[in-house]
């Protein structure tokens, strides 16, 4: 069994009552809240203040909430 699929399922069971959720990306595996992700955390950035340009990155699944978020504005 693969190291990264062993940590999965072991993880996996540990954060099921704990409100988390795993994500998996590009050699990566993220450990997150339900309640928070880049997405909200954008979102309170650009409505706590005025931009003039943003500029946002990324390549990870991680991302797409981002993304989204700012897409909208």
């Amino acid at each position: 069994m693969r190291a990264s699929k062993a940590l999965d399922e072991k993880l996996g069971d540990i954060i099921k009552s704990l409100d988390l959720i795993l994500i998996h990306g590009k050699k990566v595996i993220e450990i997150m809240s339900n309640k928070i992700n880049k997405g909200l955390a954008a979102r309170y950035l650009t409505d706590k203040n005025d931009y003039d340009f943003i500029l946002s990155i990324g390549d990870d699944t991680t991302d797409e909430d981002m993304f989204r978020s700012l897409g909208e504005l």
